[in-house]
């Protein structure tokens, strides 16, 4: 189940697990819809038992309009105000609530901050057990931000944390809410809840010529495109949009698979950089996927610009840590790397991941001095 399809498995890589509903009937279903946030979707995500509410008050995040940036439409989908900061809310609220439903006690998570706070959160509402797997280089900051949720975190190697987890996941029954397979398969379920994404977008604004995501294994940018090709199946729409991923310089693995024209996403040596939430070294297959069907791209940015891209947002009034900022830095370079894109005529959507508090010292040197007086 979490460690991808046992059928195509191929040494240490195998496909992730897609899921998949009977559709007789999605279009009645889709003009009951009823509330606001994820659960406004309970038709098409995979939590079956109508008695599980797990919820914090996720989704149904702002689309905001950022006219004068050389697009015909420019618009933000602010993540950063869900329940922990991020979309990965949107991920942990269908895979936590996926496991009170399977009777399962104890949540585990391998994660730098993000994932893992989100993950401890939901648990906590739904009186689970979590255990979250982090780095020995986390800040101080991002262990209490995971902490504060009541996980019990465990600082050890990069390549450590997944170990453990699967250890976990094998020997104590532990239900893992993140990957830790050398090809990412992740939880099957929670990447569900990243469809939402696009079902919000489509019902504010239609659907838009490109939509751009931060990307790290790739699951957020999957799961959104899997939002958009249900619409279309199901016959709501014709279209879908062109997805770009972008990645920090320094790895890039969706990015080469592209240039090169692999089949299958090959892992990049460890690197540094400022946008940490989506420093992967690899990404799963499926994002590959969702670039190619869709005809999209990924990009690659350095540390400059992406936090010249964090502050050029903030300064419109909305501050991302730089990896929730990365989809807008990345907007310059994107005619180059999508020909036949002229800005002028299209709409695009930027997903903004998540907000910015966790990693305001990035920004010491680079923002005018404060003024004091008495």
């Amino acid at each position: 189940m979490f460690e991808g399809c046992p059928a195509c498995r191929d040494g240490e890589w195998a496909a992730s697990l897609i899921a998949e509903y009977d559709l007789t009937g999605a279009l009645g279903d889709w003009q009951r819809l009823a509330g606001r946030g994820v659960w406004r979707y309970r038709p098409f995500l995979p939590v079956t038992d109508q008695r599980v509410a797990l919820t914090l008050g996720e989704g149904g995040t702002p689309l905001l309009s950022l006219p004068g940036n050389g697009w015909a439409q420019l618009w933000l989908k602010n993540e950063s105000v869900n329940p922990t900061w991020s979309y990965k809310d949107r991920l942990n609220v269908v895979a936590v609530a996926k496991a009170v439903e399977l009777g399962e006690a104890t949540v585990a998570a391998s994660s730098t901050g993000n994932h893992g706070a989100s993950a401890a959160a939901y648990a906590a509402s739904a009186g689970l057990r979590a255990v979250v797997f982090t780095r020995k280089d986390v800040d101080a900051a991002t262990l209490l931000f995971m902490r504060s949720y009541g996980a019990c975190v465990v600082r050890t190697s990069p390549r450590g944390r997944w170990a453990q987890l699967r250890r976990g996941v094998h020997e104590d029954g532990w239900y893992p809410v993140s990957t830790y397979t050398p090809a990412p398969t992740g939880n099957p379920y929670g990447v569900e809840g990243y469809k939402t994404v696009a079902f919000e977008i489509y019902e504010e604004l239609g659907i838009p010529d490109l939509v751009v995501v931060p990307t790290s294994y790739g699951e957020g940018l999957a799961g959104i495109w899997a939002g958009f090709a249900l619409l279309r199946e199901i016959g709501l729409t014709d279209r879908a949009p062109r997805m770009v991923a972008v990645e920090p310089a320094g790895g890039g693995p969706l990015t080469i698979a592209l240039d090169e024209r692999r089949d299958r996403v090959a892992a990049v040596p460890a690197y540094r950089t400022v946008a940490g939430s989506i420093a992967a070294s690899t990404a799963t297959d499926r994002a590959l996927l969702a670039l190619r069907d869709s005809g999209g791209t990924a990009v690659r940015l350095d540390d400059e610009e992406i936090i010249a891209g964090q502050l050029r947002l903030a300064q419109r009034g909305v501050f991302l840590e730089p990896a929730g900022a990365a989809g807008f830095a990345a907007l310059r370079a994107l005619p180059g790397r999508l020909p036949g894109l002229d800005p002028a005529t299209a709409t695009c959507v930027v997903i903004g991941t998540a907000g910015g508090l966790r990693q305001v010292s990035l920004l010491a040197g680079r923002l005018p001095e404060e003024l004091v007086t008495t």
